[in-house]
C-alpha cells in the first residue's frame, strides 16, 4: 500500500492509495501556521522592489491591463518562494546521492553549484552514514504525515563533536538551504519523531527507532555549512500539536460552525 500526496487548499496532504478519502495534513503545512508577521513586510518589499526595478515595464503593463499588472506585482514574493523551493529540491537530491555514496557528484547546474563545497566539507569532516532518506512517517494517533530528509548515523564524542572513535548516534536530520536557520525545524523533527510508523516507497510499514537526537544541516546562500543539534522533545511536540489544532480549525471546523440564518433584517434607511 503506497502513500501519495495531493493539494488541499494549496497545502500538501497525504493519503493511502487504498483509502484515498482519508487525508492527513503534511507536517510542513502544519508548521507553516507559525505566525510570521515579518513575511507580510517582506512580501510587500518584494513587490515594491519589482516596481522600482522595472518601472517602465510595469507602467506599460498597467496601461494595457491594470489587473494583470497588479497580479504580477502581488506575485513577486510567491514566485521567489517557488524558485527557492526548486533550488532546495535540487540540493536535497544531490545531498541524498552524496550521503549514500560518500562522494558529492559534479553538478553543472548553476543553482546547485554554490552548495557543493559546503556539502563536501560536511561529509569529509563528519563522515555520516545514511540509514534512511526521503520516506514517509504516518500518525493515525494524531492525524498527520510527513516526509523526513534523513536518518544519519554519526560518531560523536561526549561533547557531541565529530569523532571517528566516538559513540555512534542516530540523528533525525533535516537539510535546509534557507538564508537563515529557523527554530521551526524543531517542530518538524519533533512531529516526525513522534509519528506512529515509517512507510517506505514500496508500502512496507515499520516502527520508528529511538533517535539519539535531532539535527539540522544548514547550508545557507553563502554556502557555509552548519551542523547543529535540535531539540525535538515532548515540549516541542506539544507546540506542534497546538499548531495542528489551529490547522484543523482553519481548514475544517471553522467552515461548519456558522449555522442557518435565524433572522436577517432588510435595508436600513
Amino acid at each position: 500500500m503506497s502513500i501519495e500526496t495531493k493539494s488541499v487548499g494549496g497545502l500538501r496532504h497525504y493519503y493511502r492509495t487504498a483509502d484515498p478519502t482519508t487525508t492527513y495534513p503534511g507536517v510542513t503545512s502544519v508548521v507553516d501556521g507559525v505566525p510570521k508577521p515579518f513575511l507580510q513586510r517582506w512580501a510587500a518589499g518584494m513587490a515594491a522592489d519589482l516596481a522600482l526595478d522595472a518601472p517602465d515595464y510595469i507602467a506599460r503593463l498597467a496601461a494595457e491591463d491594470r489587473k494583470e499588472a497588479r497580479r504580477y506585482l502581488a506575485g513577486a514574493a510567491s514566485r521567489y518562494t517557488r524558485m527557492r523551493g526548486t533550488i532546495g529540491t535540487r540540493v536535497h537530491d544531490v545531498a541524498e546521492i552524496a550521503l549514500r555514496t560518500g562522494t558529492v557528484p559534479d553538478i553543472v547546474h548553476p543553482d546547485v553549484r554554490p552548495y557543493l563545497p559546503g556539502l563536501r566539507a560536511f561529509i569529509d569532516a563528519v563522515q555520516p552514514h545514511l540509514v534512511r532518506a526521503e520516506e514517509t512517517v504516518w500518525s493515525d494517533t494524531y492525524g498527520y504525515a510527513g516526509r523526513f530528509d534523513a536518518w544519519l548515523q554519526v560518531r560523536l564524542n561526549g561533547d557531541w563533536k565529530p569523532d571517528p572513535n566516538g559513540m555512534p548516534r542516530l540523528l533525525l536530520t533535516d537539510l535546509k538551504t534557507s538564508k537563515a536557520q529557523n527554530a521551526e525545524v524543531a517542530l518538524q523533527l519533533s512531529a516526525y519523531s513522534h509519528a506512529d510508523k515509517v512507510i517506505s516507497a514500496d508500502g512496507t510499514e515499520s516502527p520508528l527507532p529511538t533517535f539519539d537526537g535531532g539535527a539540522l544541516l544548514h547550508i545557507g546562500h553563502d554556502g557555509v555549512p552548519t551542523f547543529r543539534r535540535v531539540d525535538m522533545g515532548d515540549e516541542v511536540f506539544q507546540h506542534f500539536l497546538s499548531l495542528l489544532d489551529t490547522y484543523q480549525w482553519g481548514r475544517l471546523t471553522s467552515r461548519r460552525v456558522l449555522g442557518d440564518v435565524i433572522w436577517q433584517g432588510g435595508d436600513v434607511a
